[in-house]
């Protein structure tokens, strides 16, 4: 028998897996390549004191405490263990507070500090702290435009679309980073999870559906509203095995495996609320949030139609914002109850609990004042609701201004902590770029939604499972902020890095359409062409 005859296998095999191997490696250097250069733009701030994040005062206190003390608590005391009266209860989710108590823990100069040097950024003794908590953070940043490249990558085998999208989240990525840490860890965590997830449709893998979950579980601990995707998650996997009769018994295990692991990882969170406090969530801050809302339900139809124009994003572009609220504006009464520094206006009213909703909580629990947070959440959470039942319509229309509201990419104070280091120290090599993206970023919204919406066409059309399990995390975010909460535009931030990739693959779409219909424009202009040609040739 001859050596060909004994080598049953296919003659290419070897020269199609290096191949296999050397795509891999490209692609791993790129993603490389990109990390690095994330790391090079959010350098320039590693000296500028605290890591931006709102609230930023509460999750230090709270990481503080769990580092120096083991106990989750929001106050300044030192000896929070002889506050055994309070119930470690808290406005914050416990994500972003555990992230910043493992850099304290495993930092020598934070046995030596206070809260007070903690929260001074001019507190000499805690600047390696900060910088030490700046530079993990970097490090996550890197992750994200690195997975950002990967995801775009894997989902169209295109580098071209790849590449430019990875360039792209490589300059959003260090403004997100210097506007708020917390909203840009849930983006990360968001775009892992939805990667993950289509991932775990197209090539069923419990690993990968493990992988998924477990992000999910950290989204959840980090950003409270995302705690109902729990639930919404399984019914999209249980709708898609109930569509996908021929992969059923294929998905399913991968499929539970993603829904099991998000359980585990916030189902102690949320039971630990429980015992304590009698409230099973990750966070008590949704009565505070829901009275906002029904404060904001209380306006006139008058001031709700001048809201159209008040929140119309990009108001810093083309004079827009400044026609229409002089088109819409009311007679009767301007826009001064929609400042949120206004002491009447909606905004403070609800915070100070002196508006409608705290009036009609006093109705229903008189001493719901002095009582714990939990109670007063509950409270809230009642009164609220009752008010936004009594005045459905309202608040229907207001789903639509705070829809609209939301869909700015608010980075300009991020722009400004980061570019003008930036370009002092490194010159216009990176200023400048950082400064077109600063220019560019607001203008996002009118650019990635209807791409997303085209995606999520597409999606519908071929009944693309993978397509939806990318998608419906950022429009259930998006859609929950608009219901329910008076959707600052800071809210938006966690869905940034997923609502890239879905533009990206939807460029991917339309890219060989576009060929398609330019080159049948071409034929058509040389048809006319040759059809006003005279008879018999042509000069």
């Amino acid at each position: 028998m001859s050596e060909q005859q004994r080598d049953p296998s296919p003659p290419d095999v070897v020269p199609r897996a290096k191949v296999r191997a050397t795509e891999r490696n490209r692609v791993a250097a790129v993603a490389a390549a990109f990390a690095l250069c994330a790391i090079a733009l959010s350098w320039p701030v590693a000296d500028l004191g605290r890591p931006g994040a709102f609230d930023r005062d509460g999750y230090q206190r709270i990481a503080f405490n769990l580092a120096r003390h083991g106990v989750f608590h929001d106050t300044r005391r030192e000896s929070v263990r002889e506050r055994a009266s309070e119930q470690p209860y808290s406005h914050r989710a416990p994500g972003y507070p555990l992230y910043l108590a493992a850099v304290f823990a495993f930092s020598p100069e934070f046995a030596t500090v206070g809260h007070g040097c903690v929260d001074d950024p001019d507190c000499e003794a805690a600047a390696p702290l900060r910088e030490r908590v700046w530079r993990l953070t970097f490090l996550l940043g890197a992750a994200a435009v690195a997975v950002t490249f990967l995801t775009t990558f894997v989902l169209t085998r295109s580098w071209t679309v790849a590449t430019a999208f990875g360039g792209l989240s490589l300059l959003l990525t260090p403004l997100l980073l210097t506007r708020d840490v917390p909203g840009f860890l849930a983006g990360l965590f968001l775009l892992v999870h939805v990667t993950l997830a289509a991932q775990t449709w197209r090539k069923p893998r419990i690993a990968t559906g493990v992988l998924s979950g477990l992000a999910l579980g950290l989204l959840v601990l980090t950003k409270a509203v995302f705690q109902y995707w729990l639930a919404g998650v399984a019914l999209a996997l249980a709708a898609g095995l109930w569509l996908d009769a021929d992969r059923r018994r294929t998905l399913a295990p991968a499929c539970a495996a993603l829904v099991l692991a998000a359980w585990v990882l916030t189902l102690p969170w949320m039971v630990r609320n429980a015992v304590e406090v009698g409230h099973f969530g990750i966070s008590g801050r949704d009565g505070e949030l829901l009275a906002i809302r029904a404060e904001y339900g209380r306006m006139t139809w008058p001031e709700l139609r001048g809201a159209f124009a008040y929140y119309l994003p990009t108001q810093h572009y083309f004079g827009l914002r400044g026609l229409a609220m002089r088109w819409l504006e009311p007679e009767t009464f301007g826009y001064a109850r929609f400042d949120r520094d206004n002491p009447w206006g909606f905004y403070r009213r609800a915070k100070n609990m002196a508006g409608d909703v705290a009036e009609h909580a006093n109705r229903i629990a008189p001493g719901w004042r002095s009582g714990d947070q939990a109670t007063g959440d509950a409270v809230l959470r009642r009164a609220a609701a009752d008010l936004i039942r009594k005045d459905w319509l309202k608040h229907v229309a207001l789903t639509l201004v705070f829809a609209e509201r939301g869909a700015e990419f608010q980075t300009r104070r991020g722009c400004s902590a980061l570019t003008d280091p930036a370009d002092q120290r490194f010159g216009h090599l990176i200023g400048w770029p950082l400064g077109q993206a600063c220019q560019i970023v607001p203008l996002g919204p009118l650019l990635v939604f209807p791409f997303a919406g085209l995606l999520a066409v597409v999606a519908w059309r071929r009944r693309d499972a993978s397509l939806a399990l990318l998608l419906l995390p950022a429009a259930y975010g998006y859609g929950v902020h608009a219901a329910a909460t008076h959707f600052i535009p800071r809210y938006s931030l966690p869905l940034i890095p997923v609502l890239v990739v879905a533009t990206a693959l939807a460029v991917h779409e339309l890219a060989p359409r576009a060929d398609r219909a330019a080159a049948r424009l071409g034929s058509l202009a040389l048809d006319a062409v040759r059809r006003r040609l005279p008879a018999g040739g042509s000069h």
